[in-house]
């Protein structure tokens, strides 16, 4: 079937749109609130008013859609989003998310603790869901259900995101059939880097244990997280930053990238910053072709200029207030003097750079963005700071467009075959790292148990 690109790109703006509306309306306020929620919706119509004109379709077939559904919902449910099925305890991450979430239900907004500390993270995620849930709050007086309601539309959102970022990706490597729709899905699920290798190498023996937990921070000072594993510890900063990545990647003009990185913020700083400054560096590559700076008069738009003016001081001055992000992201972190080059050499190896080397093709249309994703993973990211958050969830934007590169590369039967036959065996064997997240959740607290793992 045929699916119009402008009901796609409506559609996805309008469900990353949405929550940033509501925080503006509901968490500031008055006068502010009314002016940039005014504002906001003034962006979100033009970016859709533009799209009018866009008459293009793809193909994807309906098998292919049915499919999308059926892998997105058991996907975000073992996932554990919205406690429809156990949690394991030892996930700290999904405890600190759980009480945001019910905070954000039952509590006034902005969410207030104390006289002067107010709840200040990464909060898109659950704006749409809590907000739900507090209007539940009103005709059902049982906590216990409204809270179990509110988790169940925050897990029917979130499904509903995934769903678009699988026909996005679909859509960006032109498949169409339910076979090959379901093939990259996969490929999406069960990338990673070579974790288990550099693992091997670095410990010389791999245990059961290891097999339970994953092989994380194996090289002490590093790890970009598969997929995988960012969705089911961090899920909030997860499915929103990735629909924020593609509409921008896809979006071949300048004029929205203001709009969709600066609400992309409130479910991400860090993978939408470097995101920007991917975009930032692809611009000046571009100059440096063209010999000219005509590009750059594409970002004087209705959306660019709004957003800019009248939402991201909102939002700086709100993450201002985060003590994360004011005192540990402005001076980098890591100490050159007691580098691990070793460490360093082998993480970079295995996480990314034999990947890029399989796939690089001399005079190749996607070398320029290949060698600017390998820069920033090889040169900027580990270099630059060594706060976990930083590392894994910046690096998740760079690891996603290889990924794009590697899935593409990988159906080109142009490409050298011998190549795609290793990278295929090498994929296989760094599947082996988000199917232990995978495994994980399917059987829960009594694993951990039985290999001594510590809960919460």
């Amino acid at each position: 079937m045929k699916i119009r690109n402008k009901s796609l790109k409506n559609i996805t703006a309008i469900y990353v749109m949405l929550p940033i509306i509501l925080f503006l309306f509901e968490w500031l306020k008055w006068p502010i609130a009314i002016v940039s929620t005014l504002a906001s919706i003034v962006v979100l119509r033009a970016y859709i008013k533009k799209n009018k004109k866009d008459d293009t379709t793809f193909e994807i077939s309906k098998n292919a859609l049915i499919c999308v559904g059926m892998i997105a919902i058991v996907y975000v449910l073992l996932s554990g989003v919205g406690k429809l099925v156990a949690q394991p305890t030892f996930y700290y991450d999904h405890i600190i998310r759980n009480s945001i979430f019910k905070d954000m239900v039952f509590a006034d907004w902005p969410v207030r603790y104390e006289e002067n500390i107010f709840l200040c993270y990464y909060i898109g995620h659950w704006i749409v869901p809590a907000f739900i849930g507090k209007i539940l709050t009103i005709l059902i007086p049982n906590t216990e259900v409204t809270y179990f309601l509110a988790n169940v539309f925050q897990y029917i959102l979130s499904v509903f995101g995934m769903g678009l970022l699988f026909v996005w990706i679909a859509k960006m490597l032109k498949k169409s059939s339910a076979k090959k729709v379901v093939c990259v899905i996969m490929m999406f699920i069960l990338y990673s880097g070579l974790d288990i290798i550099g693992k091997f190498i670095m410990d010389k023996q791999i245990t059961m244990e290891q097999f339970w937990y994953g092989f994380k921070w194996w090289s002490e000072l590093w790890h970009y997280s598969s997929f995988t594993e960012a969705m089911y510890w961090s899920y909030n900063q997860f499915i929103f930053p990735l629909l924020v990545i593609v509409m921008l990647r896809e979006d071949k003009g300048k004029q929205n990238r203001g709009m969709f990185l600066i609400a992309g913020l409130l479910y991400a700083p860090y993978p939408i910053v470097v995101f920007g400054l991917y975009l930032l560096t692809m611009d000046f590559l571009e100059i440096l072709q063209t010999k000219s700076f005509k590009g750059l008069r594409e970002y004087v738009s209705v959306e660019n200029i709004v957003s800019t003016v009248f939402i991201f001081p909102i939002l700086f001055f709100y993450f201002k207030a985060n003590w994360k992000i004011t005192e540990h992201m402005l001076e980098p972190q890591v100490d050159m003097a007691v580098f691990k080059w070793f460490n360093y050499t082998l993480f970079v190896l295995c996480d990314f750079l034999i990947y890029v080397i399989l796939i690089f093709r001399k005079g190749h249309k996607n070398n320029a963005s290949l060698i600017v994703a390998t820069f920033y993973l090889m040169l900027v990211i580990p270099i630059f700071h060594n706060l976990p958050d930083f590392i894994m969830r910046s690096s998740m934007t760079f690891m996603f467009i290889i990924f794009l590169h590697v899935a593409e590369f990988i159906f080109d039967t142009n490409a050298n075959l011998y190549k795609r036959i290793i990278l295929g065996y090498l994929l296989i064997i760094a599947a082996l790292n988000p199917f232990c997240e995978i495994n994980r959740a399917i059987r829960g607290d009594s694993a951990a148990r039985t290999f001594g793992v510590r809960s919460a």
